[in-house]
């Protein structure tokens, strides 16, 4: 108990001994301060009650180990939602991308089916004009196979010469609207060849894309080993350091049980109170080493799940590989097939283009052609023409005739004459239905044209 006393006003001398020091070091005067007599108070208290001062003390570093662990586990909490937020923003955001791109294709389709609509209507309507035409064509066609004598002769051809060349017309109508399909045709296989460029550069872009993805996923893997490694070697570390910690705690238990057994030992007051103080250190190392156990099994714990949650890091990035690998590989053959199109559609609009080539070699023949037959009919219609001369000439002949007949004298010259003038008015008679059937021929023709 005197020992104990003595000890305390020891404490509270050094205590205050030390505060005016430092005071007076410090050039100010620590006279008029309550600050030593605070320190006093505390090293006594702490000193008349040191079991409570080392309880308040371990509950303080407990709660500040509590507090760290709960605000590291936050900061975790914190960090995994914004990875996955980040993630989910990722997929939404790509899920959208295909969405737009699913979206633009299928109004490109749209368009072309409305396209192509369209033309197969234009054609169908140039074949029902066609057979309209060939039908007026056959209703309106006439050729007189029994013109009679020298004037139908010229009528003749004429009426032949009509047929042939409204039947020529006809088939450079026909002819130029073959031209105007192949050109539809291959102005149509023109934009299917930029439709399947347009494709073929979508696909390039879409594999440009994945192998980027791949590249990406592949750097985000060797990252995520290389933390991996890091994680493990971490943990072979905080092994280590538990290890060493036990064998630490070990030591201070047995330094426990050497000073309870050094205070069992004592035969004098001196030894015994330097036993329990030599105890008391021994206790507070022990107390200490196990804190450092628990810190170190919590350190080590908070590894392994660090270590834990870096596999399934590493596995995700692993499996985001082979996705982005599979991705690319599907953009590949994409981009073989759009190839394959692209090709099948420029070798279509080749034989579009020969197409039109040999359509206009056609055209131009009958056109050749439709020239001839006009100048046939032109021909024909001079002749006509020599024709009605030559009619004029039989009336005018006619008419001497009948002069003649009426100064005739003689009976028989009268008789001659008069079978003269019934000849003459057959053969006008006939030519002017030959003329007229001609000229009928050629009305009927400008009508059609």
């Amino acid at each position: 108990m005197i020992k104990n006393i003595v000890r305390v006003i020891t404490h509270v001398v050094l205590a205050f001994t030390f505060v005016l020091t430092q005071g007076f070091l410090g050039g100010v005067s620590p006279l008029f301060s309550n600050d030593g007599a605070a320190i006093a108070q505390q090293l006594a208290s702490e000193k008349a009650d040191p079991k409570a001062a080392k309880k308040a003390k371990k509950a303080d570093k407990k709660a500040a180990k509590k507090a760290a662990k709960a605000d590291k586990k936050a900061k975790k909490a914190a960090k995994k939602a914004a990875k996955k937020a980040a993630k989910a923003d990722k997929k939404a955001a790509k899920a959208d991308k295909k969405a737009k791109k699913a979206d633009k294709k299928a109004a490109k389709k749209a368009a072309k089916a409305a396209k192509k609509a369209a033309r197969v209507a234009k054609k169908a309507a140039k074949k029902s004009k066609k057979a309209a035409r060939k039908a007026q064509r056959a209703a309106t066609q006439v050729v007189d196979k029994t013109p009679p004598l020298a004037i139908a002769r010229a009528a003749t051809p004429l009426a032949t010469a009509r047929a042939a060349t409204a039947s020529a017309r006809v088939g450079v109508e026909d002819l130029r609207e073959d031209v105007d399909d192949a050109r539809d045709a291959r102005n149509a296989a023109r934009e299917d060849l930029v439709d399947a460029q347009d494709a073929r550069d979508a696909a390039v872009q879409d594999v440009g894309d994945k192998v980027q993805a791949v590249a990406d996923a592949q750097g985000v893997r060797d990252t995520v080993v290389l933390n991996l490694e890091a994680k493990k070697q971490a943990v072979t570390d905080a092994q280590g350091v538990r290890d060493t910690v036990v064998l630490d705690l070990e030591a201070k238990k047995q330094a426990v049980t050497d000073a309870s057994e050094a205070l069992l030992a004592a035969t004098n007051a001196d030894e015994k109170s330097d036993a329990r103080i030599a105890m008391e250190v021994a206790r507070d190392a022990l107390d200490n080493a196990k804190d450092d156990r628990d810190a170190a099994v919590l350190d080590l714990g908070d590894k392994v799940q660090a270590l834990a949650g870096a596999r399934d890091a590493r596995d995700a990035a692993v499996q985001d590989v082979v996705d982005t690998r599979d991705a690319r590989n599907a953009a590949q053959v994409d981009l073989a097939d759009a190839m394959d199109a692209k090709d099948a559609v420029v070798l279509d609009l080749e034989a579009k283009k020969q197409a039109v080539t040999d359509t206009k070699k056609v055209r131009d023949a009958a056109v050749q052609d439709l020239e001839g037959k006009v100048g046939i009919k032109n021909r024909a219609k001079d002749a006509l023409k020599d024709a009605k001369d030559a009619l004029k000439d039989a009336k005018d002949a006619l008419q001497a005739a009948r002069d003649a007949l009426d100064n005739a004298k003689d009976d028989l010259a009268a008789l001659a004459l008069q079978d003269k003038i019934q000849n003459l008015e057959k053969i006008i008679e006939r030519g002017e239905e030959a003329v007229e059937k001609g000229e009928q021929a050629i009305k009927a023709e400008g009508e059609q044209l």
